[in-house]
């Protein structure tokens, strides 16, 4: 039989690929001529095939066994794959854009659990920095707003009070040229401002309507007591210096508060 006729010969009781004992022996057959009757060849072929020549487990279990390799390799190969696509993911989430503006120091503290429960330097100031609210100015400890309304002494006291303050009380020279810019900003010149000190309990004994000790004095030269002034302004004159005056006068004034 032709060799590729010896790959597809079946057995037509069994379906199965006959093996190549089964050829030799028809070619042994054959060689012969007619010697040997059918029941001897018969008996031949029935012999191997009993035998298992012809059996299916000759042919099949090698198979099988290739078989489950290849399924084992299949889902090895699959699982592999959802680990890889996983491991990726995961890669990408924890990443950080080489453009981000992430602070670097936060990314420092994350790899060193120690400095997590320690305050960063930075972030100390940032919450040790004063705040204060929209259109107030702020000045060392506290925050300071400029009223270009003319209220009287009493008036503008009620208001700051209102805002959360106290006319402004002065501790320094540094203080009293800082408020002086701040009356110039909002009018372009340095107008009659009142300032928070009374001497109403006592005459000449000054004090702040926040309470604040009376510490520092900028009188202008000239400065004399008087009954009938009672209230305390500044930019009084060529040396924008403080003099008394009458409680009842409208001014603009300032309000200060503490952070």
């Amino acid at each position: 039989m032709h060799q590729y006729e010896l790959l597809f010969a079946v057995n037509p009781r069994t379906y199965r690929p006959l093996s190549r004992d089964y050829f030799d022996t028809q070619h042994s057959f054959r060689s012969r001529g007619s010697s040997g009757s059918s029941e001897q060849r018969g008996a031949v072929i029935s012999e191997r095939v009993h035998g298992g020549l012809l059996s299916g487990a000759h042919w099949n279990r090698p198979s099988l066994f290739i078989f489950i390799i290849i399924i084992i390799i299949i889902i090895t190969m699959k699982a592999l794959s959802v680990s890889l696509v996983l491991g990726f993911f995961l890669t990408l989430s924890r990443a950080v854009p080489l453009n981000s503006t992430y602070p670097m120091k936060m990314m420092m503290m994350r790899g060193n659990h120690e400095n997590m429960d320690k305050p960063h330097p930075m972030d100390m100031e940032m919450e040790m920095e004063p705040y204060c609210p929209y259109g107030w100015t702020h000045y060392e400890h506290e925050c300071f707003i400029f009223i270009n309304s003319n209220k009287n002494w009493i008036e503008a006291e009620k208001y700051c009070l209102f805002v959360g303050g106290n006319l402004v009380s002065i501790h320094s020279y540094e203080q009293n040229h800082f408020l002086q810019s701040l009356t110039e900003d909002g009018t372009h010149s340095f107008p009659l401002t009142w300032i928070g000190a009374t001497d109403a309990v006592h005459l000449n004994a000054w004090l702040w309507s926040d309470g604040s000790k009376f510490d520092y004095e900028n009188w202008t030269r000239g400065y004399r007591m008087n009954e009938t002034e009672r209230c305390l302004e500044m930019n009084y004159g060529l040396h924008k210096k403080w003099i008394n005056a009458p409680c009842d006068k409208c001014l603009p004034f300032i309000c200060g508060k503490m952070m």
